[in-house]
């Protein structure tokens, strides 16, 4: 069933557990949210965003290298390991015991606006980022 409220849309979703759960977007703050009988939960921003795209490739090394700086106004960021070796993304310092692995010919979406930072198993990997 959907049901529109003023400017909110509410769809419920039968729910084996709590009878009814409502998912809508919340004029108040532009978040779309579960409305459950145990209170609201935060999904994620609905505001429409006005973004700039950035691309650009990184060589990466096997010690700990920056992909791509901080960024407040990042939306979210897809990074593609082009090259033979496995790559581990993570923070400043990021090894391959603590990184999270692409593999060669594979690309991660990252929903952070920290510094990216990248090392490969091996050599040096031709990695690409594109930041909205």
């Amino acid at each position: 069933m959907v049901k529109i409220v003023g400017s909110k849309i509410f769809q419920a979703i039968p729910s084996a557990n709590a009878g009814n759960v409502s998912i809508y977007v919340d004029s108040a703050d532009n978040y779309a949210k579960f409305k459950t009988s145990g209170g609201l939960i935060k999904l994620f921003d609905a505001t429409p965003k006005s973004a700039t795209l950035v691309q650009n490739t990184i060589s990466v090394t096997t010690s700990s290298t920056l992909i791509k700086a901080s960024n407040s106004s990042r939306l979210g960021m897809i990074i593609k390991n082009y090259g033979t070796a496995t790559l581990y993304v993570g923070v400043t310092g990021v090894t391959t015991s603590t990184g999270t692995r692409i593999k060669p010919g594979n690309y991660i979406y990252i929903y952070d606006t920290a510094a990216i930072y990248g090392v490969a198993s091996a050599g040096t990997i031709d990695v690409r980022y594109l930041e909205v």
